[in-house]
């Protein structure tokens, strides 16, 4: 003998509007994220610590980096090589630069800390 119900039923109007909003809804269409190409990695290690942020690929959130002093890092090249220039780390360099290269990459430089009497602390 089957179990006998309650009384009680959704009224109609809630039936109606839930069909509505199924139909509403649209199919989701996904869109695969378009990254570029792994770049070649040098391994380095740091003799000062790095903090910084990857420029962002193709509308992605910046990324934070935090490269440790005393520590072995796979870096891509350029990244590499700007810091075996600037003495952050050491490793082999990818290409020979020239002296003015060398110049124009160590006036990007920034010491964070107090300059007392000439002599920078950081």
């Amino acid at each position: 003998m089957a179990k006998k119900r309650s009384g009680l039923r959704e009224p109609s109007y809630f039936i109606r509007k839930e069909e509505k909003a199924r139909q509403a809804i649209e199919p989701v269409v996904f869109t695969p994220v378009v990254r570029d190409p792994l770049k070649p990695q040098t391994k380095i290690k740091m003799l000062t610590s790095v903090h910084g942020r990857f420029q962002p690929v193709r509308g992605q959130p910046q990324q934070r980096y935090d490269l440790v002093a005393g520590k072995s890092y796979w870096v891509d090249q350029e990244k590499a090589d700007e810091f075996i220039v600037k003495g952050y780390a050491e490793g082999i360099l990818s290409r020979a630069y020239s002296d003015d290269e060398v110049a124009a990459i160590r006036a990007t430089i920034q010491v964070i800390g107090a300059s007392v009497g000439g002599i920078t602390h950081g």
